[in-house]
């Protein structure tokens, strides 16, 4: 039982670290591109598209950004229109996703 309160606490003190300030005065600026952070960490610092705000470039973050449209990427929707991605997205279930069946198609071909 002290293993687990022990394990739970290393846990809890671990993640509440990672989402401190570490004192760099550009992370959590607000921002719309990469370009409105100023790189001042050793890590990347852009814009992350989910909060808006500038963040150090995470696993996450790079493998959104492959993705066609990556700021409509996985936001939520009512019908296809709200994924504004030139037909390269689909809403379903309520969610920006990329079209699988032209996926598909596209990987047919190729």
């Amino acid at each position: 039982m002290r293993n687990i309160i022990a394990l739970l606490v290393l846990l809890v003190t671990i993640t509440a670290a990672k989402f401190l300030d570490d004192g760099i005065p550009c992370l959590g600026k607000s921002c719309w591109l990469d370009s409105d952070c100023p790189q001042c960490s050793q890590t990347k610092v852009i814009c992350n598209y989910r909060t808006d705000t500038c963040q150090e470039e995470t696993f996450w973050d790079k493998w959104i950004r492959r993705k066609p449209c990556p700021r409509y990427f996985k936001r939520s929707c009512k019908d296809t229109a709200d994924c504004n991605c030139g037909g390269k997205l689909i809403c379903e279930d309520n969610e920006c996703v990329v079209d699988r069946m032209t996926e598909e198609i596209r990987a047919r071909r190729h």
